[in-house]
């Protein structure tokens, strides 16, 4: 009786093995096809906005290209944001999620439209750095 629940047991934790190897092979071969292996992530020392009208022009695509690479060198996370990215969002949202985020700077391309100017201020006061560019 004795052997018989030892061999059970045995086999019990065999299924239970190799049903953990055969899980974690699987896992392993569809994170590899899918590209989600893991990679090392970078931590940036500080994070900048560039808040614009089109962001997928040909011209602000050069700058953001351009800025990205300093920004590189320099520990700087730059990403660029604005109204065509097929989002409902419009600079002022952006802005606002800047201010919320604590970016620790913003460039914008300022046309004086409604409600930029107060979240300007807004991001001045609480110690962020507004660059407009038009």
């Amino acid at each position: 009786m004795k052997k018989k629940s030892v061999c059970i047991l045995l086999i019990f934790a065999a299924v239970i093995v190799l049903t953990y190897v055969t899980g974690e092979s699987y896992y392993s071969g569809i994170t590899k096809k899918a590209g989600l292996e893991k990679k090392e992530e970078k931590v940036y020392q500080y994070q900048y906005d560039l808040i614009v009208d089109s962001p997928d022009s040909q011209f602000w695509q050069a700058v953001y290209a351009s800025a990205r690479k300093t920004a590189a060198q320099n520990d700087v996370l730059l990403e660029i944001m604005g109204p065509d990215r097929g989002t409902s969002y419009d600079k002022l949202d952006y802005m606002n999620m800047s201010i919320a985020a604590k970016a620790d700077g913003i460039i914008l391309q300022y046309n004086g439209e409604a409600g930029l100017e107060k979240a300007i201020d807004t991001a001045v006061e609480n110690g962020i750095p507004v660059v407009t560019v038009m």
